[in-house]
Parts: C-alpha cells; structure tokens; sequence
C-alpha cells in the first residue's frame, strides 16, 4: 500500500485552529527517540469542549455524555481506479502525527491515561504496520505493549511537569 501525506495535517499549535475551544494544555508526545511520528495530546478545559474538538475539527462523530477521554488515528484509505480497472489503494496520513488524544481536566488519572494510551497505542502499531483497519488479534502484543507504556509515561510526566493533576475532581 502506497502512503502519501494528508495536506494540511493538523496544526503543530493545536490552539490556532478556529474551531478548537477550551484548551488548557498541548504537548507532542514521541514513541522513539528519532522518529518523526508524534501523539498529539490535549486536555481540554471541559467534557463539552472534548465533543466540540471531535466533532467540528475532526469532524467525528458526537463522542456522548460521558466521554472524558478519547483518541482518534489520523489517517485514511483512498481507493483509485486504475485505467485498466485494477484498484490501488493509498493510505492517507498526517505527516506529523498519527492519532490525536483529548483528556479532560478534573479528570485526569491513571486510570483514563491509561486506557487512551492503549488506544494511541493501537493507532501507533497500525501506522507501522501501514494498515489501519486491521483488528487486534493481527497485531503483536509487543507492537502495542511497549508503545502502550512509553505514552503513558510521556503523558504522565507531562501532566505532572503541567501540574494537571492537581485539578482532579476528588
């Protein structure tokens, strides 16, 4: 599968985008040293300012009521017909960053940082693999695993160098 870069990719200062609101924090959150590929981590400053993002800047379906957390892979597939009739399908990519994480504020903990980070996780090891659709079972535990751990760890640090956990909801 041929992979070409989607244009615009989303912006490296996620604030200057018209349609986000309520952004508390960003950061750039990279699986290995020199790689190119990053997470794109937000926290927003309320659950309603989450399902804005997603819907009207990823233009993503509504997240519901009681979403505090969420991840969304940054690529899709384009199928062309070929002159002979053969398809050739390309996988379309940000060329920055291959999933977008939103937390919220007064939520956060290890918990949900977690579970997102499995996600990212998960949208990290099918980047790799170059296909996006494939289920769990056809990855290797140790394609999602390590990336899994590494992100949380990123993101837990930012958030405690961020002082973002002081704001939990107790």
């Amino acid at each position: 599968m041929r992979v070409r870069h989607a244009h615009p990719g989303l912006p490296k200062s996620i604030r200057s985008h018209p349609k986000a609101r309520g952004i508390v924090s960003a950061a750039d959150i990279f699986v290995t040293g020199g790689a190119r590929l990053r997470l794109k981590a937000i926290v927003f400053e309320r659950q309603r300012d989450l399902v804005h993002f997603w819907k009207h800047v990823l233009g993503r379906p509504d997240l519901g009521p009681k979403c505090l957390g969420a991840v969304n892979s940054l690529g899709y597939e384009l199928i062309s017909v070929l002159p002979d009739g053969r398809e050739r399908s390309t996988l379309m990519c940000d060329p920055r960053y291959f999933a977008v994480m939103g937390l919220v504020l007064g939520h956060l903990n290890m918990e949900i940082v977690t579970h997102e980070s499995v996600h990212a996780a998960f949208a990290y090891a099918r980047r790799q693999r170059r296909d996006l659709w494939c289920s769990p079972g056809d990855l290797e535990e140790e394609a999602v695993c390590y990336p899994a751990g590494i992100i949380a760890k990123r993101i837990n640090a930012w958030l405690h160098g961020e002082d973002l956990y002081k704001e939990a909801k107790r």
